[in-house]
């Protein structure tokens, strides 16, 4: 964090404005025009008093503070000084010391001194003007006021923090005790205090004070004033140091905004510093690319206004070098971190704690790179004196020196040592309230590898857990002030840690890492779209006015963004400049909303594995997978590992089994298992030997398995698995697919079909308008020669035609029919009527049924012939699944660019207003597919309707074929609405469809998840 003196000349300067009711008139002519810039005019005045002055009259003393004071406007510090020295011995010759004139003599060289740093010579003066004031202007005269003021803001910059305290909370009783509270000094104290009790740790005293001052500013004088962004910069500053950096944000985000005319006026220099830190907290979250762009702002406007050599650019080329370090780009890391030690070299010299920290960063990039030549070189000339740095910065300075000499330590082998040395850094976290940063997660992070690399895997484990406990409390922090991008970034973290526990695990096995390992794998998995949902049915349901209007500018904003990520090639692509703009308004209206409450309607306690376990009936067993990394030796590396982790009600302990070859599985098996479903075949029991047999071993006397998937599995329906004695699973058990085990606990809140509800089916869409689609002679079995598929067609040209699927229009309509029957009220889209502005528009059906095409882009390609893709899409899988309504064909040829194309992507999806919907029911090809994102399940669709609300999806994993659809969905209604859970209906459903069409390509290609 940037720290920052709190002295700005400007604020001292203000005494100059105070009217002085007992000296000369011609000094308060001179004061004024010198206040008004007209320094020629003031100079004469200047030169008449001196000319009128005689020795036995205050002329003479009046005369040299004038000319003390235009000395120091053309920056002549000895002639200033020996000026105002000049001014006090001529009023102490004649007697003239208990005079107005007298104080105002010593108020102007205590301020001098004070600027130029001569601390002790001000504080001096400051304490020797203070009785004199009292007895010739009162104890409530501003200028009284005044002098206590600027007695605890020059002990504050001379680092007497003791002093500080006492001189600021006597100001304040001093301005209460007057009723001169208006005046902005009283603000100034608040801020002063606060800001010296954060220093000396009584930071909750320090954040009632700075509360206060922030409160009592923006009343007094209005955020446009320099008190306001004064008291606001130095509560972030706080909020920074108790790692609250979250809460940090928006207080900066308002300073950088509000200073920046004051900055522009020279009035105030809190912009750049709040520039800095705000770049610091977007490194603290995770989010680097945000703080690489303002740290490269900040960077340029302080070279330009401080210079190469000032503190401020020490500070901001410091942390971009450290952004730079997160991005992995070290040649820039290193470009700019050598410029902070330059500029620190330059302006403190070689012992400054600002250059001993450049330096010492500047070894852990080499060591990065594996430079040890450079490293060691750069250690060397280290001079680390830890008994010599006191205060917050300077022990920083050297921690991070340490922390350098622990890397080193690390890389050459001496594990004790760098052990040491860390455990020296950790320490300093404690004793200086860092405990809940970024950097002490990364540094335990640090220890749990040199314990892994030295063999101590005990202590390995125990330090792991340490910074999961941390992490967690971090995540459930920030969560909810974060993008949904931003989460799943900050979740990446919990996957390394789950890793790195299933190979301590894995080497030396133990029941309390068993249920460490369940514990962080039902937490993480699904995080960021737990997290996001939450989140988003808050706000769809909150009463409160704010937030209401401010989600509908959020969703204003993002159909603004969906529409710039264009997906027509004959539509001129939205230049960057504006996309940019466009994903900063939608991201700002996120951070405001859930600030605005989302935070604590979030928080809640995370089950643990034996919540899970007493959750569960008996003959009922939860297993989950996880893909994790390999560990080979000194680091996680990318070469797949599966964990299975199996909990039954009649254990002690979870169960773990692993597939230590995933690539094994996401090569040659998954390759087979699609192979042989493609052609329409019986699975090969090699695949249930290789994918199920191992957790079967596991799963005697077990009925019904809950099961989460993870990486691959996401691409297998676990039920078409096939044994060597030709049964399937769905043959022999129920399974229950969930998006993560907590979901069990909330199994009882399903409601049945036979219940009546609000349904909302759409079938056949006219994807061509002015097209009738419901084409007479369409095949209705699977024996017929020509079957339907609810796929899309390519062309050799590349160009996607969608043909018209009348089975899904009889779908719909007999589904609607029985539910009628059972007092259900439905609504059916067909042709030109179901078009995607009808589904936007519905609230929360109970069930939502879409039988149509379904398209997902495999590859992340940046331009397409088809018009089905974009350049903005290759990065978002969101963008690349697809559901196609009536027109979409019109927009894929180019012909349709209205606000509602016919195409509904899943990052319009997600949006939908589906947080009392049972049931969504997406009857089309692929719907299932999607980017699998480790830990986080599958990035399309299903992920979309489940953050839309939806509790229950049924969805595809490959192409169906239109009257095994028809078939299966039909059976499945009839079963749910006779009083079956959908689970059941569903299982039955499928085994029905299986006694007609034996391969599982027609029975197996849909799935039920619950989540």
């Amino acid at each position: 964090m940037m720290m920052k003196k709190t002295t700005p000349l400007f604020f001292l300067i203000l005494y100059f404005f105070t009217a002085h009711s007992q000296v000369p008139v011609q000094y308060l002519k001179f004061d004024s025009l010198l206040l008004a810039g007209n320094t020629d005019a003031a100079t004469l005045i200047a030169a008449t008093t001196q000319s009128m002055a005689n020795e036995s009259g205050v002329e003479i003393g009046m005369s040299k503070l004038m000319f003390g004071r235009l000395a120091y406007l053309n920056k002549k510090w000895v002639e200033t000084d020996s000026l105002f020295v000049m001014a006090d011995e001529a009023l102490v010759r004649i007697g003239e010391t208990e005079t107005e004139c007298y104080t105002m003599i010593l108020m102007e060289r205590a301020i001098f001194y004070h600027v130029r740093k001569r601390y002790d010579e001000g504080a001096k003066i400051y304490q020797q003007n203070l009785p004199i004031q009292n007895r010739v202007l009162g104890p409530t005269h501003i200028s009284t006021l005044r002098t206590k003021l600027n007695l605890g803001m020059v002990n504050l910059d001379a680092g007497k923090l003791t002093e500080a305290e006492r001189y600021y909370l006597e100001a304040i009783r001093a301005y209460e005790a007057a009723g001169r509270t208006e005046l902005p000094g009283y603000a100034r104290a608040q801020i002063g205090y606060g800001t010296v009790l954060s220093y000396v740790g009584k930071t909750q005293l320090a954040k009632k004070s700075l509360e206060k001052a922030v409160a009592f500013s923006l009343a007094q004088h209005g955020k446009a004033s320099y008190y306001y962004t004064k008291a606001l910069f130095e509560y972030s500053c706080l909020l920074m140091m108790t790692g609250e950096i979250e809460e940090a944000e928006p207080r900066l985000l308002e300073v950088v905004a509000y200073s920046k005319p004051l900055y522009e006026q020279k009035k105030a220099n809190e912009y750049c510093s709040a520039m800095v830190n705000l770049g610091e907290v977007y490194n603290q979250l995770a989010q680097y690319e945000k703080a690489k762009e303002i740290l490269t702002e900040a960077v340029a406007e302080i070279e330009k206004t401080y210079g190469f050599g000032s503190m401020r650019y020490q500070f901001a080329t410091y942390n971009l070098g450290i952004v730079y370090t997160q991005l992995g780009n070290y040649d820039d890391a290193e470009i700019f971190m050598s410029r902070s030690s330059a500029s620190a070299l330059q302006s403190f010299g070689p012992h400054s704690d600002r250059y001993l920290k450049a330096q010492a960063t500047l070894v852990l990039m080499a060591l990065k790179t594996d430079r040890l030549e450079t490293a060691k070189k750069l250690l060397d000339s280290l001079s680390i004196n830890v008994s010599s740095h006191s205060n917050y910065s300077m022990g920083q300075a050297v921690v991070t020196s340490i922390q350098a000499q622990s890397s080193w330590y690390a890389h050459t082998g001496e594990h004790q040592k760098a052990l040491a040395c860390l455990d020296t850094v950790l320490h300093w976290n404690l004793e200086n309230g860092h405990q809940f940063t970024l950097y002490h997660y990364r540094q335990l992070i640090d220890r749990k590898n040199i314990l892994l690399a030295a063999g101590l895997l005990p202590e390995a484990a125990e330090t792991l857990r340490h910074a999961s406990a941390l992490h967690k409390t971090m995540y459930e922090r920030q969560a909810a002030v974060l993008t949904d991008t931003e989460r799943q970034n900050l979740a990446d973290d919990f996957l390394a840690e789950l890793s790195t526990l299933g190979h301590l695990f894995r080497t030396a096995p133990s029941t309390e890492m068993a249920g460490e390992m369940a514990d962080l794998l039902i937490f993480s998995q699904n995080l960021s779209e737990t997290t996001t949902r939450r989140t988003q049915i808050f706000l769809k349901n909150t009463s409160d006015t704010t937030i209401v209007n401010l989600y509908d500018q959020w969703l204003i904003a993002r159909e603004q963004l969906g529409k710039a990520y264009d997906t027509s090639p004959k539509e001129a692509n939205t230049p960057i400049a504006v996309l940019k703009k466009l994903e900063a308004e939608v991201e700002g209206l996120e951070k405001m909303l859930v600030r605005a409450g989302v935070p604590m309607a979030l928080r809640e306690k995370a089950p643990n594995w034996m919540d899970i376990r007493d959750g569960l009936l008996p003959g009922d067993a939860a297993v989950s997978v996880s893909r994790m990394s390999s560990f080979d030796g000194k680091n996680l590396v990318e070469k797949p590992i599966y964990a299975a982790c199996v909990i039954r009600q009649d254990l002690d302990q979870p169960e773990f089994i692993f597939w230590e070859n995933g690539n094994d599985l996401e090569s040659f098996v998954i390759g087979q298992y699609q192979n042989e479903i493609t052609r329409k075949k019986d699975l090969s029991p090699i695949l249930f030997e290789k994918m199920w047999a191992p957790v079967a071993a596991h799963l005697q006397g077990v009925k019904t398995v809950y099961f989460s998937p993870d990486g691959i599995f996401h691409k297998i329906n676990l039920n078409s698995l096939r044994a060597a004695d030709g049964t399937y699973l769905l043959d022999n058990i129920e399974i229950k697919q969930v998006t993560n085990l907590r979901n069990i606990l909330d199994r009882g809140n399903e409601t049945s079909g036979a219940e009546p509800g609000i349904a909302a089916l759409f079938g056949n869409p006219a994807f061509k308008t002015g097209t009738i689609s419901n084409a007479p002679g369409t095949p209705t079995d699977l024996t017929a020669k020509t079957p339907l598929y609810r796929d899309i067609t390519e062309d050799a040209k590349g160009d996607l035609h969608l043909t018209p699927l009348p089975g899904s229009e009889r779908e719909v309509n007999a589904i609607a029919k029985k539910l009628t029957s059972k007092n259900w009220q439905t609504t059916v889209f067909t042709g030109a009527q179901a078009t995607e502005d009808t589904l936007k528009k519905l609230k929360s059906p109970k069930v939502l049924h879409v039988a149509t095409h379904g398209y997902f882009l495999n590859s992340e390609k940046t331009s397409s012939s088809n018009g089905i893709t974009s350049p903005h899409a290759g990065k978002n899988p969101a963008l690349r699944s697809m559901l196609f309504f009536a027109g979409a064909e019109n927009s894929i040829a180019g012909e349709n660019t209205g606000r509602n194309d016919g195409i509904l992507t899943a990052f319009e999806a997600a949006v939908l207003n589906l947080d009392q919907t049972e049931l969504v029911v997406l009857s089309a090809c692929n719907t299932g597919l999607g980017k699998i994102q480790n830990g986080e399940g599958v990035f399309g669709l299903q992920r979309a309707f489940r953050i839309a609300g939806a509790k229950s999806l049924i969805m595809s994993l490959w192409e169906v074929e239109d009257a095994a659809t028809e078939l299966l969905m039909n059976t499945f209604y009839e079963n749910w609405l006779s009083g079956m859970s959908k689970s059941e209906a569903f299982r039955k459903a499928q085994l029905t469809l299986k006694a007609k069409y034996p391969q599982p390509f027609y029975w197996g290609s849909f799935i039920l998840v619950n989540g």
